[in-house]
């Protein structure tokens, strides 16, 4: 009668145990999935502020030139009223 009890609570703690490491691993799965998913997220955020950087600066240089040109040709116009 004893050894029956005992081997019925082994069974039971061996089942209870093994429930404990399948929801640990289970555990251990989502956080890597989101620790993945955070990687993800966080180079697509490093890829779109440099694609920002690159576009602020061809628009920023494009600015620069305009100006430039607009003030060569005032510059242009000052010297040619001068010489009139």
């Amino acid at each position: 009668f004893r050894n029956a009890e005992a081997s019925e609570q082994r069974t039971l703690l061996r089942k209870i145990r093994k429930e404990e490491s399948q929801e640990t691993h289970e555990s251990f799965e989502l956080k890597w999935a989101g620790e993945k998913d955070a990687e993800v997220h966080k180079r697509q955020m490093e890829e779109e502020r440099r694609v920002s950087f690159q576009f602020r600066n061809a628009e920023a240089s494009e600015q620069r030139a305009l100006l430039q040109k607009i003030q060569n040709d005032e510059s242009q116009e000052t010297h040619e009223s001068f010489e009139l």
